[in-house]
C-alpha cells in the first residue's frame, strides 16, 4: 500500500508539473480540455503553483516513512 500511495503522489505531481507548463509555455491559445477565458487560466495555473508543493511535501513525507 505505501508503495502505491508513494507512485500516485508521484504521478500527482508529474501531471500537475506537465499540465503547468504547457499552460504557461501556451499561455495565448486554447486547448479542448482548458477553458480559452484567460481569468481562468490564470486561476489554474495559480492553483497549480499551489499544489505543486503541498505534493511534494506528501511526497517527501510518505519517502521519509
Amino acid at each position: 500500500m505505501r508503495k502505491s500511495r508513494i507512485f500516485a503522489l508521484l504521478m500527482g505531481l508529474s501531471s500537475v508539473a506537465a499540465f503547468l507548463f504547457y499552460l504557461i509555455t501556451n499561455y495565448s491559445h486554447a486547448v479542448w480540455f482548458t477553458e480559452p477565458s484567460l481569468i481562468i487560466r490564470n486561476a489554474e495555473i495559480a492553483l497549480g503553483l499551489f499544489t505543486i508543493p503541498v505534493l511534494g511535501r506528501m511526497f517527501f513525507e510518505e519517502v521519509a516513512k
